[in-house]
């Protein structure tokens, strides 16, 4: 039985319930030795316990008999083992239903009902035991308004849910308005971590994404060197597409001295990017690694480099894409780097970074663009016995066969070797198939 599934957890929540129960009802039982004295050993308690169940329904005087059920019920509650949650509820139910106790018995009672279906999440009982709360006068505290709202929400009543949880926030922001006003005359708003982010999991799971960063901030506002409450203020930012806001966040955040996981750091300058600020995110995501908090590894570098170069630094994004051949040799990246070097018109470097490049020859499909970009940088360079052959080699396969042949005709060289099948199957110099 799910009953069954109660644990120590429960033992010391329920515990604090009975604590606080008043010393007359400790009191109304001293005479029956449920509190064992020294001299009384386990088994004489126990059966202490059992002779009242028994004589219970002799009991005529409806005061002793609805008190001795409340008894046991709080008795059962407090005692580990199969079937002993079912006592108690068994017992409470008895004792609501009787006419012995006065309403505000009967409401400690339903109080402590509810925290044992709560944690069982019967939620349909809590809903129940709360509306029978009102009835004998009750008035919500801020738990049981939080409790209704939760439980509604999963008994799948998202109006009802959301209807009780604006009545709890608008009492917050009323708390919240008249202590500012006059901090010497209002109390303060009496609500933890817990309940402002149980109240936020109501109306961010219902899509009231407003209010969730409204209490988020507020959650914020209560102690902002909680790094987790900045996070979660940008998330639900970010769910609502308020991109900006939510790198705004982190990023104030960071400047505040919080620190930050590796994968928020990360998510931060992601949004950064995201918003147009491609520079911003490549300096602070460098910033990051050089501090150490982003470890140097190749996939952040190729993010650090996706920044670089969106954001037309192409110098800084060189250099982030050496580190990145460094940790992971390619040949195909070594010619992407000599392609940037073509942007920056950095001939020298253009060509000693392809002839790297073709150290061990070349697969057949790199062939072509690496001895095409070997002849533009010889070109450059003004050798053009060099940027010859580098032309023609790269006619002899394909991809680059016809950039090459415009470069050729640029140069006035004769190219009607190219119906020469002989000719076609020599490749003479660097950047060769390696086979």
């Amino acid at each position: 039985m799910k009953y069954s599934l109660l644990t120590t957890i429960y033992q010391a929540l329920i515990c604090t319930i009975i604590i606080s129960a008043s010393s007359s009802y400790a009191d109304q039982y001293e005479s029956f030795s449920i509190v064992t004295q020294e001299k009384k050993s386990t088994e004489e308690a126990k059966k202490t316990i059992s002779e009242l169940e028994q004589e219970l329904s002799t009991l005529e005087d409806s005061y002793t008999r609805d008190s001795t059920a409340r008894f046991l019920a709080r008795h059962y509650a407090q005692k580990k083992g199969e079937g002993n949650i079912e006592k108690a509820l068994a017992y409470y139910q008895q004792a609501l239903l009787g006419n012995g106790l006065s309403d505000i018995a009967k409401q400690e009672m339903i109080i402590e009902v509810i925290e044992i279906q709560y944690f069982l999440k019967d939620y349909e009982l809590v809903i129940q035991s709360i509306k029978q709360y009102q009835i004998y006068g009750g008035s919500l505290s801020i738990d049981l308004q939080l409790k209704l709202a939760l439980s509604l929400h999963f008994s799948n009543k998202p109006h009802a849910a959301i209807f009780n949880a604006e009545k709890l926030y608008e009492f917050i922001r009323t708390t919240l308005f008249n202590h500012a006003t006059d901090p010497y005359v209002n109390p303060k708003l009496d609500m933890s971590t817990e309940q402002l982010t149980q109240l936020l999991f109501v109306f961010f799971e219902n899509k009231h994404y407003k209010t969730s960063i409204e209490i988020q901030t507020i959650i914020l506002e209560q102690n902002n060197l909680i790094s987790e409450h900045w996070v979660r203020l940008s998330q639900i930012y970010l769910v609502d597409g308020q991109t900006e806001k939510a790198a705004d966040t982190l990023l104030l955040a960071v400047q505040k001295g919080i620190e930050l996981k590796q994968e928020q750091i990360l998510l931060l300058s992601d949004l950064m990017a995201q918003n147009k600020n491609p520079y911003v995110a490549a300096r602070f995501l460098a910033q990051m690694i050089n501090e150490f908090q982003v470890t140097a590894e190749f996939t952040h570098y190729e993010k650090l480099f996706s920044y670089w170069y969106t954001a037309h630094e192409i110098e800084s994004a060189i250099k982030v894409a050496n580190i990145m051949v460094k940790l992971l040799p390619s040949v195909e990246r070594q010619l992407d780097i000599a392609e940037m070097y073509y942007k920056t018109q950095n001939w020298d470097l253009m060509r000693s970074t392809i002839l790297k490049a073709c150290d061990n020859g070349l697969d057949k499909e790199l062939v072509g663009r690496a001895s095409y970009l070997l002849g533009v940088s010889e070109f450059k360079l003004d050798n053009y016995d060099a940027a010859k052959q580098a032309f023609i080699n790269a006619t002899l396969i394909g991809g680059y066969q016809k950039d090459a042949f415009e470069f050729l005709d640029y140069m006035n060289v004769d190219t009607k070797f190219s119906y020469n099948p002989a000719y076609l199957r020599r490749h003479e110099g660097p950047c060769g198939p390696n086979n």
